[in-house]
């Protein structure tokens, strides 16, 4: 499966159980980087499910495809997107015929978490939150 296809393919997933979340994906086939914007940042970056689920896809992503490069983050404070950029979100879920979960994501559940997982959008920051002992040898601001 090529990587755009696992991205989308993980858009539909995290939906299903996170509906009131927006991803905005951009690919730069030149400097071969994928874009993902989560909105809302703010919330969505302390939700611990949510962190965990992202941390678990960018390892998978960064072992198949060694070449390429993935940031998650926040539009407009870690990178832009251009107007070209796709939207994914419950509408987008939808228009697919899929089933949201019965378990929505809320901005009161994120804000109840005792931890503190935040997501950024340079990659190896986001590693650093992660148990992978491979990433402790490295020192993040």
């Amino acid at each position: 499966m090529k990587s755009k296809e696992q991205i989308k393919d993980w858009f539909l997933f995290v939906l299903k159980q996170f509906p009131d979340i927006v991803f905005k994906y951009e690919y730069d086939s030149q400097q071969k980087i994928h874009y993902i914007a989560v909105e809302p940042y703010s919330e969505i970056s302390e939700d611990e499910e949510y962190c965990k689920m992202e941390n678990e896809f960018y390892f998978e992503l960064s072992n198949n495809f060694l070449d390429e490069t993935f940031l998650f983050g926040e539009e407009g404070f870690n990178f832009n997107l251009s107007e070209h950029s796709e939207v994914f979100n419950a509408d987008w879920l939808k228009s697919r015929n899929e089933h949201v979960l019965t378990l929505p994501f809320t901005l009161e559940r994120a804000r109840g978490n005792k931890k503190n997982y935040r997501t950024t959008g340079v990659s190896k920051k986001i590693a650093a939150y992660s148990k992978n002992s491979y990433y402790s040898q490295y020192s993040f601001a």
